[in-house]
């Protein structure tokens, strides 16, 4: 498995070849949490990023952002719209591009209900690391989801999300 921290390869330009949220495996470009740290994560005073999260291995940052979106989902950040708000809010990010992304990604309406399972978990992973990181998002791999939903076993997420009732 690849591993991208503190990579310094430039790209034909002279900028970084890979994402801040690569190089950290840290795709979700999640903020620190002060002296809290998540799985996995480097220690503050180990870190190159005083910024953002950086951890050990990618499964370890995919872990970490699965487990925001199903805290954020819990707590009433549901649909789209609501959840995107609160995680990448509109002084930093073009938050409604992002909220059209998510529902599309989704196949659903941007005010409908997400139903944390680990289907939709890693299916809002995958669209907020390729948001997050772009072209770039093609370096975490499916196994990297997989290997991060089973660390975050202890969820006790149903495998698929319950249909609606009609």
């Amino acid at each position: 498995m690849a591993n991208y921290l503190n990579n310094k390869e430039l790209d034909a330009m002279g900028k970084p070849k890979y994402t801040r949220g690569i190089r950290n495996n840290n795709p979700g470009n999640l903020r620190r949490l002060g002296n809290q740290l998540w799985s996995g994560e480097i220690p503050y005073a180990e870190s190159q990023d005083t910024a953002f999260s950086q951890f050990k291995e990618m499964k370890y940052g995919v872990r970490a952002l699965q487990r925001q979106i199903v805290t954020n989902l819990r707590r009433g950040l549901n649909t789209p719209e609501k959840f995107i708000n609160s995680y990448a809010p509109p002084h930093e990010n073009n938050t409604l591009a992002y909220i059209n992304s998510v529902a599309k990604a989704l196949a659903i309406a941007t005010t409908s209900i997400i139903e944390p399972s680990e289907e939709t978990v890693i299916a809002l992973a995958k669209i907020i690391v390729k948001v997050e990181n772009g072209a770039s998002s093609k370096y975490v791999a499916d196994s990297d989801y997989t290997a991060a939903m089973a660390l975050n076993a202890n969820l006790k997420l149903k495998k698929k999300a319950t249909p609606p009732k009609l």
